[in-house]
C-alpha cells in the first residue's frame, strides 16, 4: 500500500510543480532561477518540468487530469503570489494537494497546525 507522503511526493507535487513552473514562465517570464527560488527546488528541476522532461510527467498529469482541470484556478493564484513573492511557506502547496488529491499528507501539515497562523 502506498502511503499519503508517497502518494503526494510521487504523484500531486510533482505534477503541481509541472503546472506552476510553467505558468511562472508563461504568464510572468520568470527566469529559471527565480522560479526554482520561489518553488524551492533546483534550476534543474525547473528546466524538467518547462522541458516536460520530468520522470512520466504526461502520465502524471493524466491520472488526475480532472482534478486539476477543475482547480485551474488555484494553480493560478498560487503561481501569481509565487511571482509577487506573496509566499512565505508552502500552505498554498499543502492546500492544492488537499484539494487534488483529497488529503494533505502530513509533512506540512503538523507545522501549519501548530505553528503558521
Amino acid at each position: 500500500m502506498v502511503s499519503k507522503y508517497e502518494l503526494a511526493n510521487d504523484l500531486l507535487l510533482p505534477v503541481i510543480r509541472f503546472e506552476v513552473a510553467n505558468l511562472l514562465r508563461e504568464t510572468y517570464k520568470l527566469k529559471e532561477k527565480e522560479i526554482a527560488s520561489r518553488l524551492n527546488i533546483t534550476q534543474a528541476a525547473v528546466s524538467k518540468y518547462i522541458n516536460g522532461k520530468s520522470g512520466n510527467i504526461a502520465q502524471k498529469i493524466d491520472r488526475i487530469k480532472k482534478q486539476l482541470e477543475a482547480n485551474r484556478q488555484m494553480f493560478a493564484k498560487y503561481a501569481e503570489n509565487l511571482a509577487a513573492n506573496k509566499i512565505k511557506n508552502e500552505r498554498q502547496m499543502c492546500e492544492l494537494c488537499q484539494k487534488i488529491g483529497g488529503f494533505t499528507c502530513g509533512v506540512y501539515a503538523q507545522k501549519f497546525l501548530t505553528n503558521d497562523k
